[in-house]
């Protein structure tokens, strides 16, 4: 049974497509088997991948997510969730069933209030799980992202978010013109752009899901 990560925030315009998009194909590059379900109706994830032919992909439904899900991890090593950027059924159904939870943020005080919002959902994700098994755990972490390395506020955004017991990845992704410019395109970011970025959010990403596998 594959993994299902999902990356979400119950705010719009704090990375998720981008990170989804990057660690699709973090994740091929290590031989992996990826499907991306996009549950987003703003749909750029699905036509990202549908210009790359990088992944397959599904458009969903949020009531059609979960089990959606569930299928193609029978076959995939790896499902990767896009969601919409608010406090939605998709959101809160595709946590319930992640293996892993990845909470895009800017380092800024709305899009921080907005992943404790999103983190609060995992938790209570966990406890409806323990109900059933006493040790159900659904790993999850804030990834700080458009991070200026020239500024300190990034490191204001991490003391924020560890005040708010949220746990937050090491890694981060800068903040790089050919990202935005790839944006206002409409056109998934190179590779190339984030590269070191993706490898360091990737390989933690892996670690938590080890930690936490079974």
């Amino acid at each position: 049974m594959g993994r299902i990560i999902t990356v979400g925030s119950s705010k719009g315009g704090v990375g998720k497509t981008t990170l989804v998009n990057a660690l699709a194909e973090f994740l091929k590059r290590r031989g992996a088997s990826v499907f991306c379900i996009d549950a987003d109706p703003n749909k750029n994830l699905s036509g990202w991948l549908a210009a790359t032919g990088m992944v397959e992909f599904r458009i969903v439904q949020a009531d059609d997510l979960v089990q959606v899900a569930n299928e193609v991890s029978t076959s995939h090593d790896f499902v990767l969730v896009d969601v919409p950027g608010a406090n939605s059924t998709a959101l809160v159904n595709a946590i319930d069933i992640s293996s892993l939870v990845l909470i895009p943020t800017k380092a800024d005080a709305k899009d921080v209030v907005e992943a404790f919002r999103t983190y609060q959902h995992v938790v209570n994700a966990i406890t409806k799980a323990r109900r059933f098994s006493p040790k159900a755990h659904i790993p999850a972490a804030a990834v700080l992202s458009q991070v200026d390395r020239r500024a300190s506020v990034d490191q204001i955004a991490r003391k924020q978010l560890e005040g708010l017991s949220i746990p937050i990845l090491k890694a981060d992704l800068g903040l790089k013109a050919s990202i935005n410019h790839a944006s206002f395109a409409q056109k998934p970011a190179p590779y190339s752009a984030m590269g070191d970025d993706i490898e360091a959010i990737g390989a933690e990403a892996l670690a938590l899901l080890e930690t936490f596998r079974g």
